[in-house]
């Protein structure tokens, strides 16, 4: 009789342990891998160039720069968000010096702002800060303007914007800014009013 009672507690405790891993197990495998959200920022090829006391001053390739600073990025799910990192391997956020001017061929170069794991969903928002600091501009012997953000203006920029990132897949999003356009000079200041748009959102 006891070892009877031996066996059967052998047995229950063998079907308890099982049920227990293939509990574990389930949680585990139901649990979705993270995505990757990409962001790029563009600078339009028609703006080229800006009046400056009454002179078209253009961009001249190899010497000309819109230094920004670009900073706290992050993505929106309603009030939920996720912090965007520079790069993949980035373990914290930084203030990042950018040309808004840097051209090659006679294009512009599309600038990678963020590269970041998130939590595979649908996201509805993407905010970050964008400053800008100096424009020189019409080569070496060219104008070299101060830049500030016009009075009151929140130093964050909110695109509301509706895209998915998706498990083990990469959404890239890219925006144009009209650089030279949205400098707005009153008085002797140069307002940056930040002209940008949502170009596009695809899958990679």
């Amino acid at each position: 009789m006891a070892q009877y009672r031996r066996r059967i507690w052998y047995v229950a405790l063998l079907c308890a342990t099982a049920l227990l891993l293939l509990a574990c197990t389930s949680g585990i495998e139901d649990s979705p891998g993270a995505g990757i959200v990409r962001v790029i920022l563009q600078s339009d090829p028609a703006d080229t160039s800006i009046i400056i006391l009454g002179d078209t001053v253009a961009v001249v390739e190899g010497s000309d720069y819109f230094t920004s600073t670009v900073f706290q990025g992050r993505v929106y799910r309603d009030s939920l968000f996720a912090l965007l990192y520079t790069t993949l391997n980035s373990f914290r956020q930084t203030d990042d010096s950018y040309n808004l001017l840097e051209r090659r061929n006679g294009q512009y170069l599309p600038i990678q702002l963020f590269e970041t794991y998130v939590p595979p969903q649908q996201y509805n928002r993407l905010e970050f800060g964008l400053t800008g600091n100096f424009v020189r501009i019409g080569g070496p012997t060219g104008y070299v303007i101060p830049v500030l953000l016009p009075p009151g203006e929140p130093i964050l920029i909110s695109l509301d914007i509706e895209f998915e990132v998706f498990e083990n897949q990469v959404t890239e999003v890219v925006l144009q800014i009209k650089p030279l356009s949205s400098l707005v000079r009153y008085r002797d200041t140069y307002y940056f009013s930040r002209q940008i748009e949502i170009l596009s959102v695809q899958q990679k």
